[in-house]
């Protein structure tokens, strides 16, 4: 029992010490004068189902390059599919790659119907789907 209660302290401690990284990290990106402007990554990755129509799929890329000139809160957008020749994409093709000046414009982003449009066109072809945010520097 001591032995259990001594473990959930260590992995408590642990816990608390990767938040705490997590929040310096973050705070270290806040915009100090003369430090260059950040901005918030949205990067998506979409594994599609293998027996989804080639008319689909690009159905769907028409629907993702049209979002900059749809939704004025995407400040910059890229995308293409995998052609990495290390084999480890696990049948991840698709990345897009989507920035943003502030959470609420990532917010609005996400809200906005050319958003939705775009995953109710490519949500029943989708197998799997990654998303990550993060804050970086320009």
């Amino acid at each position: 029992m001591r032995t259990l209660f001594g473990l959930t302290i260590v992995m408590a401690a642990t816990w608390a010490g990767c938040a705490e990284t997590r929040i310096q990290q973050q705070q270290s990106l806040a915009v100090t004068p003369g430090a260059p402007p950040r901005v918030l990554r949205h990067v998506v990755l979409i594994r599609f189902k293998p027996d989804t129509p080639t008319e689909d799929l690009l159905a769907v890329e028409r629907l993702a390059r049209q979002l900059p000139q749809r939704v004025p809160s995407l400040r910059g957008f890229e995308w293409g599919t995998d052609v990495s020749v290390e084999n480890r994409s696990e049948g991840f093709t698709h990345c897009y790659l989507m920035t943003f000046t502030s959470p609420d414009d990532r917010a609005a982003y996400l809200a906005h119907p050319a958003h939705r449009e775009l995953l109710d066109r490519a949500r029943p072809h989708i197998d799997r789907l990654i998303a990550v945010d993060y804050w970086a520097r320009e």
